[in-house]
């Protein structure tokens, strides 16, 4: 297989360009940046799916890497302190904004509110009065507690505080309806609903959009089960496992053979059901949040017991995890508690979203990875202040925007401006 990628030319960190995709079946060395590191990666995942003749990973995995190599392809486009100057937009409701999810092209994006209600906002296309376009809302008359939107936009999840997990269409969302034609907005349609025995905190979907993760908090600790979506309108649990956290972090890896559950101790464990006698990995780190790198070499840690609660641990899983004992690469201390971590889809800046113990200003740090002698340093690149408490953040699948969500009533996104569109802060 080969894809044409962009001239030559370096057009800043992790901007390298390739002629064809054959450049990067070269071993793998130091020197590669990790947009080369994530293509070569994603060009043996597709063999490897091929191989094991699964079409459906493979065109998916296909589909990904021509968004990654096509000739506006570029890293995050901030870099540095950036601020009120640099928010594409700002959304302000009535009540706390808990949750967002930008699209893979950025958009739309998905709000989910402590008041139940969860919208679907244009980032394009506004209404007659100037505003974004509203394209569906609903209600699930409890406050949203997860939010989650499935690989290829094909669908999202919510999670509620009456212990729902709620399966939404959202291709019949955004498309073949207008406010300003004067007909209605169309609600989600629901295509699946169950409730649990605790509330649902946390949500994280495989890259082929097979499965979900969904962990909920119990009053003596927490729970994670593994559901099959292939079906989305019949779920199944594959499997369920206790963990010592209300709120279990969650992440799969990027060619889908594992999970990464944090809690008082982290785990990682296989997802398919010929590969469970392995067992699971253990690593001894209390952890808040967690995350792969795009390229499957590190597994990023972050947040944990008292004295560990700002420190970002990364680690070093370029062999099977289950079989070889992750490597401890780098400790970076961030000086606040870890809230989330976020890789950009192309792996060129780690994303670390900060909290105060009291309301108060939160913070996103930038970090970019890079090799040392003394294995990996984190290399701080970018951030901002958000004047209130940082919640969650959310990438767009092409990486040009993240969604910054705090403890308030507003949501901003940053990203590169379009020059076109009026100026709304």
């Amino acid at each position: 297989m080969s894809l044409p990628l962009s001239p030559s030319g370096s057009d800043g960190p992790g901007q390298e360009r390739h002629n064809s995709l054959d450049d990067l079946s070269l071993p793998t060395s130091p020197q590669l940046t990790p947009r080369e590191q994530l293509l070569r990666s994603m060009v043996g995942r597709i063999e490897v799916a091929r191989r094991a003749g699964d079409e459906a990973r493979a065109t998916s995995l296909e589909k990904r890497l021509e968004q990654l190599t096509r000739d506006d392809a570029s890293p995050f486009p901030l870099r540095g302190g950036f601020r009120a100057a640099d928010v594409i937009t700002s959304l302000g409701f009535a009540e706390e904004t808990r949750f967002a999810e930008l699209s893979d092209d950025g958009d739309f994006v998905i709000l989910g509110a402590r008041d139940g209600a969860v919208r679907v906002i244009s980032l394009d296309e506004r209404d007659a009065d100037g505003r974004l376009k509203l394209l569906s809302s609903c209600n699930i008359s409890y406050p949203v507690t997860s939010l989650a939107i499935t690989p290829g936009g094909t669908s999202f999840i919510v999670g509620g505080e009456d212990r729902s997990l709620r399966i939404y269409s959202l291709e019949e969302t955004v498309t073949g309806f207008s406010a300003l034609e004067g007909r209605p907005y169309h609600r989600p349609r629901e295509l699946f609903r169950s409730y649990f025995g605790s509330l649902v905190t946390s949500l994280a979907h495989d890259p082929s959009g097979t499965l979900l993760a969904v962990g909920s908090g119990l009053e003596e600790g927490g729970l994670v089960r593994l559901l099959d979506i292939s079906d989305l309108t019949a779920p199944k649990v594959l499997l369920e496992f206790g963990v010592k956290t209300q709120r279990p972090a969650l992440a799969f890896s990027p060619d889908g053979r594992y999970l990464a559950v944090g809690g008082v101790r982290t785990f990682i464990l296989p997802v398919t059901e010929d590969e469970w006698t392995k067992g699971v990995r253990r690593i001894d780190e209390w952890v808040d949040a967690l995350t792969f790198s795009p390229d499957g070499r590190f597994l990023v840690l972050g947040g944990g017991a008292d004295h560990r609660r700002d420190r970002v641990r990364v680690y070093g899983i370029e062999k099977d995890p289950l079989v070889h004992e992750p490597v401890s690469l780098s400790t970076r201390r961030v000086y606040q508690p870890v809230r989330s971590l976020r890789f950009a889809p192309g792996g060129d800046v780690l994303s670390v979203g900060l909290e105060t113990p009291l309301r108060g200003i939160g913070r996103l740090l930038l970090f970019e990875l890079a090799s040392s002698g003394y294995g990996m340093s984190l290399k701080e690149v970018g951030g901002c202040s958000l004047l209130r408490p940082l919640r969650e953040q959310s990438f767009s699948g092409d990486g040009q925007r993240i969604a910054l969500v705090g403890e308030d009533r507003i949501v901003w996104i940053f990203g590169k401006r379009d020059p076109y569109l009026p100026y709304e802060i």
